[in-house]
Protein backbone atom coordinates (compact mmCIF):
# COMPACT_ATOMS: atom_id res chain seq x y z
CA UNK A 1 0.00 0.00 0.00
CA UNK A 2 1.56 3.19 -1.58
CA UNK A 3 2.09 6.34 0.97
CA UNK A 4 0.01 9.19 0.35
CA UNK A 5 -0.05 12.69 2.69
CA UNK A 6 -4.17 12.26 2.43
CA UNK A 7 -5.63 9.19 1.35
CA UNK A 8 -9.48 8.75 1.40
CA UNK A 9 -9.58 5.25 1.47
CA UNK A 10 -13.21 3.62 1.72
CA UNK A 11 -16.07 3.76 1.33
CA UNK A 12 -19.21 2.16 3.34
CA UNK A 13 -22.64 2.21 1.82
CA UNK A 14 -25.47 1.45 3.97
CA UNK A 15 -29.54 1.55 4.30
CA UNK A 16 -29.54 2.26 8.14
CA UNK A 17 -32.91 2.97 10.19
CA UNK A 18 -34.67 5.99 8.54
CA UNK A 19 -32.37 6.25 5.14
CA UNK A 20 -35.66 5.15 2.95
CA UNK A 21 -37.11 8.48 4.48
CA UNK A 22 -34.06 10.16 3.79
CA UNK A 23 -33.69 9.75 0.23
CA UNK A 24 -31.11 7.29 -0.25
CA UNK A 25 -28.54 5.21 0.91
CA UNK A 26 -26.62 6.58 3.67
CA UNK A 27 -22.63 6.40 2.49
CA UNK A 28 -19.93 6.87 4.60
CA UNK A 29 -16.25 7.96 2.48
CA UNK A 30 -13.12 7.03 4.53
CA UNK A 31 -9.75 9.40 4.56
CA UNK A 32 -6.54 7.89 5.61
CA UNK A 33 -3.64 10.51 6.92
CA UNK A 34 -0.14 9.63 6.92
CA UNK A 35 2.92 11.12 9.48
CA UNK A 36 3.20 14.67 7.09
CA UNK A 37 -0.52 14.97 8.44
CA UNK A 38 -0.24 13.88 12.17
CA UNK A 39 0.15 17.00 13.84
CA UNK A 40 -4.08 18.54 13.05
CA UNK A 41 -6.18 17.05 10.65
CA UNK A 42 -6.16 18.13 7.63
CA UNK A 43 -9.42 19.36 6.00
CA UNK A 44 -10.18 15.89 4.43
CA UNK A 45 -8.88 13.46 7.10
CA UNK A 46 -11.74 11.83 8.17
CA UNK A 47 -14.73 9.84 7.64
CA UNK A 48 -17.37 11.93 5.20
CA UNK A 49 -20.58 11.11 4.58
CA UNK A 50 -23.08 11.31 1.82
CA UNK A 51 -26.17 9.36 0.82
CA UNK A 52 -26.78 7.49 -2.44
CA UNK A 53 -29.89 7.90 -4.46
CA UNK A 54 -30.52 4.02 -5.31
CA UNK A 55 -32.74 4.98 -8.09
CA UNK A 56 -30.40 7.53 -10.15
CA UNK A 57 -27.31 6.48 -8.89
CA UNK A 58 -26.42 10.36 -7.72
CA UNK A 59 -23.97 10.74 -4.59
CA UNK A 60 -25.10 13.86 -2.39
CA UNK A 61 -22.35 16.30 -1.40
CA UNK A 62 -20.18 14.55 1.43
CA UNK A 63 -19.54 16.15 4.92
CA UNK A 64 -17.45 15.13 7.55
CA UNK A 65 -18.72 13.00 9.91
CA UNK A 66 -16.21 12.42 12.18
CA UNK A 67 -12.19 13.29 12.30
CA UNK A 68 -10.12 10.66 12.72
CA UNK A 69 -6.55 10.16 10.73
CA UNK A 70 -5.96 6.93 8.59
CA UNK A 71 -9.32 5.78 8.57
CA UNK A 72 -8.31 3.39 6.01
CA UNK A 73 -11.37 0.46 6.07
CA UNK A 74 -14.81 0.75 7.33
CA UNK A 75 -17.00 -2.55 8.24
CA UNK A 76 -20.69 -2.04 9.27
CA UNK A 77 -22.28 -4.32 12.10
CA UNK A 78 -24.54 -6.64 10.69
CA UNK A 79 -27.43 -5.58 12.86
CA UNK A 80 -27.03 -2.18 14.83
CA UNK A 81 -26.13 1.04 14.10
CA UNK A 82 -22.29 0.97 14.27
CA UNK A 83 -19.48 1.28 12.20
CA UNK A 84 -16.19 0.05 12.78
CA UNK A 85 -12.94 2.00 11.03
CA UNK A 86 -9.08 1.35 11.67
CA UNK A 87 -7.40 4.45 12.31
CA UNK A 88 -4.07 6.22 13.74
CA UNK A 89 -4.04 7.10 17.61
CA UNK A 90 -3.08 10.63 18.55
CA UNK A 91 0.99 10.78 19.13
CA UNK A 92 1.54 7.54 17.27
CA UNK A 93 5.00 7.44 15.89
CA UNK A 94 5.68 3.82 14.95
CA UNK A 95 2.74 3.25 12.31
CA UNK A 96 0.67 1.59 15.46
CA UNK A 97 -3.41 0.99 14.47
CA UNK A 98 -6.09 1.34 16.49
CA UNK A 99 -9.95 0.07 15.83
CA UNK A 100 -13.17 2.33 16.41
CA UNK A 101 -16.49 1.86 16.66
CA UNK A 102 -18.72 4.67 15.91
CA UNK A 103 -22.57 4.72 16.41
CA UNK A 104 -24.38 6.30 13.47
CA UNK A 105 -27.36 9.12 14.14
CA UNK A 106 -29.54 7.60 10.96
CA UNK A 107 -30.96 11.08 10.70
CA UNK A 108 -27.84 13.23 10.24
CA UNK A 109 -25.40 11.01 9.51
CA UNK A 110 -23.07 11.62 12.50
CA UNK A 111 -20.66 9.09 13.84
CA UNK A 112 -20.03 9.51 17.78
CA UNK A 113 -17.30 7.73 19.30
CA UNK A 114 -18.60 4.39 20.87
CA UNK A 115 -14.55 2.87 21.74
CA UNK A 116 -11.29 2.08 20.58
CA UNK A 117 -8.62 -0.17 21.43
CA UNK A 118 -5.39 -1.12 19.58
CA UNK A 119 -5.58 -3.04 16.94
CA UNK A 120 -2.18 -5.37 17.67
CA UNK A 121 -0.43 -4.59 14.54
CA UNK A 122 1.17 -2.13 12.44
CA UNK A 123 -0.76 0.02 9.70
CA UNK A 124 -3.34 -1.71 9.59
CA UNK A 125 -4.86 -2.16 6.14
CA UNK A 126 -8.25 -4.20 5.74
CA UNK A 127 -10.60 -5.43 8.40
CA UNK A 128 -13.31 -8.20 8.06
CA UNK A 129 -16.37 -8.85 10.08
CA UNK A 130 -17.79 -12.18 10.73
CA UNK A 131 -21.31 -12.31 12.48
CA UNK A 132 -21.01 -15.77 13.18
CA UNK A 133 -18.66 -15.16 16.02
CA UNK A 134 -19.18 -11.88 16.94
CA UNK A 135 -15.13 -11.14 15.68
CA UNK A 136 -13.57 -8.33 13.51
CA UNK A 137 -10.17 -9.71 12.09
CA UNK A 138 -7.49 -6.99 10.59
CA UNK A 139 -4.98 -7.50 8.28
CA UNK A 140 -2.31 -4.65 8.98
CA UNK A 141 0.75 -3.91 5.83
CA UNK A 142 3.17 -2.33 8.62
CA UNK A 143 4.10 -5.70 10.53
CA UNK A 144 2.36 -8.34 9.07
CA UNK A 145 0.02 -8.88 11.70
CA UNK A 146 -2.88 -11.12 11.62
CA UNK A 147 -5.55 -10.25 14.62
CA UNK A 148 -9.17 -11.31 15.81
CA UNK A 149 -11.02 -9.17 18.07
CA UNK A 150 -14.28 -9.54 19.72
CA UNK A 151 -17.45 -7.79 19.26
CA UNK A 152 -19.40 -6.85 22.11
CA UNK A 153 -23.06 -6.63 22.81
CA UNK A 154 -23.63 -3.09 22.51
CA UNK A 155 -21.75 -3.07 19.29
CA UNK A 156 -18.27 -1.74 21.24
CA UNK A 157 -15.10 -3.88 20.07
CA UNK A 158 -13.24 -5.54 22.69
CA UNK A 159 -9.55 -5.85 23.18
CA UNK A 160 -7.61 -8.09 20.85
CA UNK A 161 -7.61 -11.21 21.97
CA UNK A 162 -5.17 -13.08 19.27
CA UNK A 163 -2.09 -12.26 17.13
CA UNK A 164 -0.32 -13.85 14.78
CA UNK A 165 2.53 -12.49 12.24
CA UNK A 166 2.91 -13.29 8.70
CA UNK A 167 6.71 -14.35 7.32
CA UNK A 168 8.92 -13.84 4.59
CA UNK A 169 10.10 -11.73 1.48
CA UNK A 170 10.39 -11.25 -1.93
CA UNK A 171 12.38 -10.20 -4.50
CA UNK A 172 10.30 -6.96 -5.36
CA UNK A 173 12.18 -3.58 -3.67
CA UNK A 174 8.43 -3.76 -1.58
CA UNK A 175 8.97 -7.09 -0.39
CA UNK A 176 12.12 -6.76 2.07
CA UNK A 177 9.43 -7.80 5.10
CA UNK A 178 5.78 -9.67 5.51
CA UNK A 179 2.92 -6.89 4.63
CA UNK A 180 -0.60 -8.63 5.71
CA UNK A 181 -2.55 -6.58 2.78
CA UNK A 182 -6.16 -8.57 2.54
CA UNK A 183 -7.39 -10.99 5.57
CA UNK A 184 -11.14 -13.40 5.24
CA UNK A 185 -12.80 -16.16 7.06
CA UNK A 186 -13.20 -19.31 4.64
CA UNK A 187 -17.48 -19.96 4.14
CA UNK A 188 -17.26 -22.87 7.07
CA UNK A 189 -16.03 -20.12 9.65
CA UNK A 190 -12.80 -22.23 10.86
CA UNK A 191 -10.26 -20.92 9.09
CA UNK A 192 -8.66 -17.39 8.32
CA UNK A 193 -6.66 -16.83 5.30
CA UNK A 194 -4.05 -13.77 5.00
CA UNK A 195 -2.52 -12.62 1.51
CA UNK A 196 0.92 -11.42 2.59
CA UNK A 197 2.20 -9.05 -0.68
CA UNK A 198 5.58 -8.80 1.14
CA UNK A 199 6.02 -12.94 1.31
CA UNK A 200 3.98 -13.73 -2.19
CA UNK A 201 2.36 -16.34 0.66
CA UNK A 202 -1.62 -17.02 1.25
CA UNK A 203 -1.49 -18.04 4.83
CA UNK A 204 -3.97 -20.07 6.47
CA UNK A 205 -4.74 -19.87 10.19
CA UNK A 206 -7.06 -22.43 11.91
CA UNK A 207 -9.95 -19.93 13.84
CA UNK A 208 -11.92 -21.20 17.26
CA UNK A 209 -14.72 -18.97 17.12
CA UNK A 210 -15.43 -19.85 20.95
CA UNK A 211 -12.04 -18.48 22.31
CA UNK A 212 -11.31 -16.69 19.12
CA UNK A 213 -7.55 -18.06 19.30
CA UNK A 214 -5.77 -18.61 15.54
CA UNK A 215 -3.02 -21.22 15.00
CA UNK A 216 -1.04 -21.78 11.78
CA UNK A 217 -2.83 -24.40 9.88
CA UNK A 218 -1.18 -27.78 7.94
CA UNK A 219 0.19 -26.70 5.71
CA UNK A 220 0.76 -23.11 7.12
CA UNK A 221 0.53 -21.23 3.83
CA UNK A 222 0.64 -21.67 -0.02
CA UNK A 223 3.15 -19.81 -2.16
CA UNK A 224 2.33 -17.57 -5.25
CA UNK A 225 5.19 -16.81 -7.71
CA UNK A 226 8.36 -14.36 -6.51
CA UNK A 227 7.38 -11.23 -6.99
CA UNK A 228 3.56 -11.06 -7.84
CA UNK A 229 2.51 -9.45 -4.17
CA UNK A 230 -1.14 -10.91 -3.65
CA UNK A 231 -2.91 -8.16 -2.40
CA UNK A 232 -7.10 -9.38 -1.83
CA UNK A 233 -8.78 -12.50 -1.71
CA UNK A 234 -12.11 -13.03 -2.25
CA UNK A 235 -14.38 -16.40 -2.18
CA UNK A 236 -16.77 -17.37 -4.15
CA UNK A 237 -20.27 -17.70 -2.71
CA UNK A 238 -20.54 -21.52 -3.09
CA UNK A 239 -17.56 -21.52 -1.15
CA UNK A 240 -15.22 -24.01 -3.48
CA UNK A 241 -12.75 -21.34 -5.07
CA UNK A 242 -10.72 -18.25 -4.20
CA UNK A 243 -9.60 -16.01 -6.15
CA UNK A 244 -6.82 -13.73 -5.52
CA UNK A 245 -5.74 -10.89 -7.26
CA UNK A 246 -1.71 -9.64 -7.38
CA UNK A 247 -0.48 -6.16 -6.85
CA UNK A 248 2.73 -6.56 -8.21
CA UNK A 249 2.43 -8.76 -10.69
CA UNK A 250 -1.09 -8.23 -11.80
CA UNK A 251 -2.83 -11.46 -12.28
CA UNK A 252 -5.77 -13.62 -10.79
CA UNK A 253 -5.18 -16.55 -9.47
CA UNK A 254 -7.35 -19.11 -8.88
CA UNK A 255 -7.60 -21.79 -6.34
CA UNK A 256 -9.73 -25.04 -5.14
CA UNK A 257 -10.35 -24.83 -1.14
CA UNK A 258 -11.08 -27.94 0.40
CA UNK A 259 -12.84 -26.71 4.16
CA UNK A 260 -12.46 -29.82 5.83
CA UNK A 261 -8.75 -29.77 5.29
CA UNK A 262 -8.42 -25.87 4.89
CA UNK A 263 -5.85 -26.24 1.94
CA UNK A 264 -5.90 -23.69 -1.15
CA UNK A 265 -5.34 -26.17 -4.77
CA UNK A 266 -3.81 -24.22 -7.40
CA UNK A 267 -6.51 -23.92 -10.30
CA UNK A 268 -5.25 -21.34 -12.89
CA UNK A 269 -3.95 -17.87 -13.35
CA UNK A 270 -4.31 -15.37 -15.56
CA UNK A 271 -3.27 -11.87 -16.34
CA UNK A 272 -5.45 -9.25 -16.08
CA UNK A 273 -3.84 -6.62 -18.46
CA UNK A 274 -5.04 -7.00 -22.45
CA UNK A 275 -3.33 -9.76 -24.56
CA UNK A 276 -0.63 -7.98 -26.24
CA UNK A 277 -0.23 -5.27 -23.48
CA UNK A 278 3.49 -4.27 -23.59
CA UNK A 279 3.38 -1.59 -20.83
CA UNK A 280 5.66 -1.90 -17.87
CA UNK A 281 2.89 -0.11 -15.88
CA UNK A 282 0.97 -2.96 -14.15
CA UNK A 283 -0.79 -3.03 -11.29
CA UNK A 284 -4.40 -4.37 -9.63
CA UNK A 285 -6.29 -3.07 -6.60
CA UNK A 286 -9.77 -4.83 -5.77
CA UNK A 287 -11.52 -7.85 -6.56
CA UNK A 288 -14.98 -8.77 -5.75
CA UNK A 289 -17.68 -10.66 -7.10
CA UNK A 290 -21.71 -9.75 -7.58
CA UNK A 291 -24.20 -10.66 -5.63
CA UNK A 292 -24.86 -13.76 -7.22
CA UNK A 293 -21.38 -15.05 -7.58
CA UNK A 294 -22.39 -14.91 -11.59
CA UNK A 295 -19.72 -12.13 -12.59
CA UNK A 296 -16.18 -11.39 -10.72
CA UNK A 297 -14.67 -7.73 -11.47
CA UNK A 298 -11.14 -6.66 -11.01
CA UNK A 299 -10.14 -3.19 -10.81
CA UNK A 300 -6.51 -1.90 -12.55
CA UNK A 301 -4.47 0.56 -12.00
CA UNK A 302 -0.86 1.72 -13.75
CA UNK A 303 -2.09 2.86 -16.69
CA UNK A 304 -5.18 1.22 -17.82
CA UNK A 305 -7.87 2.95 -15.28
CA UNK A 306 -10.28 0.45 -15.72
CA UNK A 307 -12.51 -2.06 -14.44
CA UNK A 308 -12.89 -6.13 -15.86
CA UNK A 309 -15.77 -8.29 -15.71
CA UNK A 310 -15.35 -11.49 -15.88
CA UNK A 311 -18.17 -14.22 -16.00
CA UNK A 312 -17.47 -17.27 -13.26
CA UNK A 313 -18.14 -21.20 -13.77
CA UNK A 314 -19.42 -22.35 -10.72
CA UNK A 315 -18.55 -25.68 -11.14
CA UNK A 316 -14.76 -25.03 -12.62
CA UNK A 317 -13.95 -22.24 -11.40
CA UNK A 318 -12.74 -20.74 -14.99
CA UNK A 319 -12.90 -17.11 -15.88
CA UNK A 320 -14.34 -15.78 -18.99
CA UNK A 321 -13.78 -12.43 -19.97
CA UNK A 322 -16.78 -10.03 -20.93
CA UNK A 323 -15.66 -6.47 -20.50
CA UNK A 324 -13.08 -3.47 -19.95
CA UNK A 325 -14.62 0.13 -19.24
CA UNK A 326 -13.18 2.78 -17.90
CA UNK A 327 -12.92 3.39 -14.42
CA UNK A 328 -14.29 6.50 -15.49
CA UNK A 329 -11.19 8.43 -13.22
CA UNK A 330 -7.51 8.22 -12.28
CA UNK A 331 -5.87 5.11 -10.83
CA UNK A 332 -9.14 3.11 -9.31
CA UNK A 333 -8.06 1.83 -5.90
CA UNK A 334 -11.07 0.03 -5.13
CA UNK A 335 -14.95 -0.49 -5.71
CA UNK A 336 -17.53 -1.73 -4.38
CA UNK A 337 -21.05 -3.29 -5.58
CA UNK A 338 -24.82 -2.56 -3.99
CA UNK A 339 -25.45 -5.84 -2.69
CA UNK A 340 -29.10 -5.41 -4.76
CA UNK A 341 -26.77 -5.86 -8.04
CA UNK A 342 -27.36 -1.92 -9.30
CA UNK A 343 -24.98 0.36 -9.03
CA UNK A 344 -20.82 0.23 -8.53
CA UNK A 345 -18.79 2.90 -6.44
CA UNK A 346 -15.19 3.31 -7.90
CA UNK A 347 -12.76 5.39 -5.65
CA UNK A 348 -10.07 7.10 -8.24
CA UNK A 349 -7.23 8.06 -6.20
CA UNK A 350 -4.97 10.75 -8.51
CA UNK A 351 -8.02 11.68 -10.25
CA UNK A 352 -9.70 12.51 -6.42
CA UNK A 353 -13.52 10.72 -7.25
CA UNK A 354 -15.91 8.72 -6.26
CA UNK A 355 -17.50 7.65 -9.47
CA UNK A 356 -20.56 5.48 -9.93
CA UNK A 357 -21.15 3.31 -12.79
CA UNK A 358 -24.91 1.21 -13.26
CA UNK A 359 -24.45 -2.38 -13.30
CA UNK A 360 -26.62 -4.74 -15.27
CA UNK A 361 -27.51 -7.70 -13.00
CA UNK A 362 -28.38 -10.17 -16.47
CA UNK A 363 -25.64 -8.85 -18.49
CA UNK A 364 -22.75 -8.38 -15.51
CA UNK A 365 -22.05 -5.36 -17.54
CA UNK A 366 -21.02 -1.87 -16.41
CA UNK A 367 -21.51 1.35 -17.66
CA UNK A 368 -21.00 5.07 -16.73
CA UNK A 369 -23.54 6.51 -14.77
CA UNK A 370 -22.07 10.24 -15.00
CA UNK A 371 -22.46 10.67 -11.45
CA UNK A 372 -19.25 11.57 -9.41
CA UNK A 373 -18.18 13.02 -6.50
CA UNK A 374 -14.85 14.91 -5.15
CA UNK A 375 -13.06 12.59 -2.60
CA UNK A 376 -9.22 13.79 -2.58
CA UNK A 377 -6.67 11.00 -3.08
CA UNK A 378 -9.57 8.21 -2.77
CA UNK A 379 -8.21 4.65 -2.61
CA UNK A 380 -11.04 2.43 -1.26
CA UNK A 381 -14.44 1.19 -1.43
CA UNK A 382 -16.74 -1.07 0.52
CA UNK A 383 -20.33 -1.40 0.45
CA UNK A 384 -22.82 -2.35 2.35
CA UNK A 385 -26.81 -2.46 1.51
CA UNK A 386 -29.30 -4.11 4.34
Amino acid sequence: MEAKAIIPCLIVALAAAGCATQGGAQVYIGTRGTAAAATAPAPAAGIWSARLDRKSGQLSTPSLAAELRGASWLVLHPALPVLYSVGKPAGAKDNASNLYAFSIDAGTGRLEPLAQVPSGGHDTTQLYLDARSSTIFGASYGGGEVTAAPLLADGRVGEVAAVEKDYGTGPHPRQASPHAHGVVLDPSGHFLLSSDLGADRIFVYRFDPKSRALAAADPAFETLAPGSGPRHMAFHPNGRFLYVNTELGAEVWTYAWDAGAGRLRFVAKRSAYPDGYAGNSRSTSEIAFSPDGRFLYVALRGDQNSIVTYAVDPRSGALEEKQRISSQGLQPWAFALDPRGRWMLVANNASGTVDVLAVDPRSGLLSAAHHSVSVPDACAVAFVLR
